[in-house]
């Protein structure tokens, strides 16, 4: 009798687990929003601030960008006679961009182009496979070479780099176009180095200023969410930022590739670091004002874009003295 008591309340208080965690569960997602604490229903909405224009100007047919372009960042009446001063490309990161390129782009009466390929880094002569070995291959090279194409064709003087950077030094696999897939991460992360070296030195040899950006801190979880499960228990939504040194240690790689640039290129290589305003004493912050910065585990939101202004000034100062 007394197992069977024991029994009894284990299986209740499992029950009653479950459906705690059911409750939290459809509080966090679409369920009983009016039951919802305001704060964390903000928080979780971070998961639908994404760039407005995501549709428009991301992930392009080949043949749409050869025969349209890249999409105008400024697209207002009023800007009609906005200069065009740069092109911003590279991954999905790279879409994150266009809010705040709009903004400063209308402070400074300044326009630009704006494209980006998921998973595809904006890097000159790669190709970009599933696996090891081959495998499905991206588009990215014949996406990429229609970008030069178009710097050229245009005489683009400023190009805005910006990706996932630490994805092609460890997980992604990059090739060398006309080449076998390679078989090793090694050879795939050599790959990745060795088109960053080449892009650099082949752009800035044609007097071409390059804005690198590095990538904002990656996190394990996704942000809205944790955010909003935090905010249910009146947690402390700081704890769940990553301490400054891992942050930088994921832009690492690419800062050592940066480092070994020939001097007479690195002139015109401007690093936009953005773990300066997301990380200050010693911690990276996810949220502003009860908004997410981020949309997910690793793409900042329209917010988190927009928080980040004061980064960009210096090169839209740099693009309103362009001669």
């Amino acid at each position: 009798m007394m197992q069977s008591r024991k029994h009894i309340f284990i299986g209740a208080f499992f029950v009653g687990l479950v459906i705690n965690i059911c409750a939290g569960l459809i509080y966090i997602y679409d369920g009983l929003p009016q039951r919802l604490p305001a704060q964390a229903i903000i928080y979780a909405s971070g998961q639908n601030d994404f760039n407005p224009r995501r549709e428009e100007c991301h992930q392009p047919t080949i043949t749409h960008l050869k025969a349209s372009g890249p999409c105008v960042v400024v697209h207002d009446s009023d800007a009609q006679n906005y200069p065009f001063r740069y092109i911003s490309f590279g991954d999905s990161f790279s879409n994150t961009l266009m809010p705040v390129l709009k903004d400063l782009g209308k402070k400074f009466h300044i326009n630009g182009w704006q494209t980006s390929f998921s998973s595809c880094p904006p890097l000159w002569g790669v190709e970009r496979y599933r696996t090891l070995g081959g495998g499905y291959q991206y588009p990215c090279r014949a996406f990429n070479e229609e970008v030069f194409n178009l710097i050229t064709k245009n005489n683009i003087d400023n190009v805005i780099l910006f990706a996932r950077w630490s994805a092609y030094e460890n997980e992604y696999v990059i090739g060398k176009a006309n080449a076998p897939p390679p078989i090793t991460m090694n050879e795939s992360r050599e790959n990745f180095h060795t088109a960053i070296q080449n892009t650099i030195i082949s752009l800035t040899n044609r007097n071409i200023h390059l804005w690198i950006i590095l990538q904002p801190p990656e996190y394990p979880f996704n942000v809205p969410q944790a955010l909003s499960r935090t905010s249910l228990t009146h947690g402390d939504p700081l704890k769940l930022g990553m301490s400054k040194k891992i942050a930088d240690a994921q832009n690492h790689p690419l800062l050592s590739i940066l480092s070994k640039i020939p001097s007479q290129n690195t002139a015109l290589v401007h690093v936009i670091d953005l773990n300066r305003y997301l990380c200050q004493n010693d911690k990276c912050k996810v949220e502003d004002s009860g908004h997410s910065l981020y949309r997910d585990e690793s793409h900042l939101s329209v917010y988190g874009i927009r928080y980040l202004e004061a980064l960009f000034l210096p090169m839209f100062k740099g693009l309103s003295n362009h001669d």
